[in-house]
């Protein structure tokens, strides 16, 4: 029979076989449709192929044996086929296809530099102020310089109080096709506060859109506490520096904790959380989520394993199942946690673009905080003001 050309002849042939398992054999060989279409072997394409088969097969169980047999018989050949093309790939010189990386995953192949950090500390005795601060510069073991401070900003204003001073620290630090990149320090409840999304000025781009935008936590003192199965390391710093030693120089591995194909579960407590690889890196469906049982208290939990590179999104209202997908593609396929800064600010970018592809990254926050870097006033006596 000629293949269907639109919808209605898709779903005239549905009703036509809607008798017996005509209905449901047509689904199932859409299904080996899918897998047959070429994609690149990246390991989450790999992984949702292995799931779909795994579909098929089951769902195939009570029809008959022909059918079942011609089914497992296609499976055969494509993995024949997809065993050729993954030689062909090896021995090509490349090993990669280039045309669908490059557009996705610009790399870093060095510590995003130069930088600009912004301070945010809670007023413990004002609720709703913060102090903050400006810096620019730093690096491995070296505090940045701080040009600009305030004391007694609302959090809900804070934006007002920052962008004359930002502007200036871009100005120094910006290069041509290079601008520098944003560090947030912020208060551990207060950790996604939409500074991507922050303008200087009226008619400027989103901060995210125009620059790389990271988040530091820069009360890891005031963390929730918890009573762990066992302490790995004496000093938690120690284990922040480990974790992050053993995590850039590996592929990276997503790991969804606070949500089960939509449905919400807690977060792991502290020792489970330990256990997780090196190359995890913690994702967040759910953070914002009222209706979530662990609250303001999962992220932190996660800091306090010892995490320097989580994901997670402030809109716990989107469909989990394309986030989901779009964080294991971009984290599970991509050249590890040195590159997530980049792959960040080209999602950011693709979605104030109104690309409709990238709007699962709307509301995305990275933490990337590198214990190398210190904060200012890092290891003073007395640190309150």
């Amino acid at each position: 029979m000629p293949a269907p050309r639109g919808w209605r002849d898709g779903l005239g042939l549905l009703y036509e076989h809607a008798r017996q398992d005509g209905a449901l054999k047509l689904v199932l060989d859409y299904a080996m449709g899918v897998l047959a279409a070429e994609r690149p072997p990246a390991p989450s394409a790999l992984a949702a192929e292995r799931a779909l088969w795994e579909w098929v097969r089951h769902t195939a169980t009570g029809l008959d044996s022909g059918y079942r047999h011609t089914l497992a018989q296609r499976r055969t050949e494509l993995l024949g086929r997809a065993q050729v093309a993954h030689q062909k790939t090896k021995f090509s010189g490349t090993g990669r296809d280039t045309a669908v990386l490059e557009p996705v995953r610009p790399l870093l192949t060095a510590y995003p530099e130069p930088s600009v950090l912004l301070v945010v500390l809670r007023r413990g005795w004002e609720p709703g102020h913060c102090d903050w601060s400006v810096s620019v510069g730093g690096g491995p073991d070296q505090e940045p310089a701080r040009l600009y401070e305030g004391e007694r900003a609302p959090l809900d204003a804070l934006a007002d109080h920052v962008a004359a001073p930002l502007a200036e620290a871009f100005r120094h630090c910006d290069e041509p096709g290079r601008p520098a990149t944003l560090y947030a320090a912020l208060p551990h409840l207060h950790l996604s506060l939409p500074v991507d999304d922050w303008r200087l000025a009226p008619d400027a781009l989103p901060l995210g859109a125009e620059r790389p935008v990271l988040v530091r936590c820069s009360d890891r003192d005031q963390l929730p506490d918890e009573a762990p199965a066992w302490e790995a390391y004496e000093d938690p710093d120690a284990e922040r520096r480990d974790r992050w030693r053993r995590l850039r120089p590996r592929p990276a591995h997503a790991e969804v904790l606070d949500c089960d194909d939509g449905v919400r579960r807690p977060v792991p407590d502290t020792a489970a959380l330990r256990g997780l690889g090196p190359q995890t890196v913690p994702v967040l469906c759910r953070p914002g989520d009222p209706r979530s049982v662990d609250g303001p208290a999962a992220l932190g939990r996660v800091l306090r394993a010892g995490f320097g590179v989580v994901l997670w999104r402030r809109r716990p209202d989107g469909v989990c199942g394309e986030f989901h997908r779009g964080v294991k593609t971009a984290v599970d396929d991509g050249e590890g946690a040195l590159a997530l800064p980049g792959v960040l600010h080209r999602l950011r970018e693709q979605v104030y673009a109104g690309l409709t592809e990238a709007y699962w990254a709307h509301g995305m926050t990275l933490l990337y905080d590198d214990p190398h870097r210190p904060l200012p006033g890092t290891g003073d006596l007395l640190e309150a003001p």
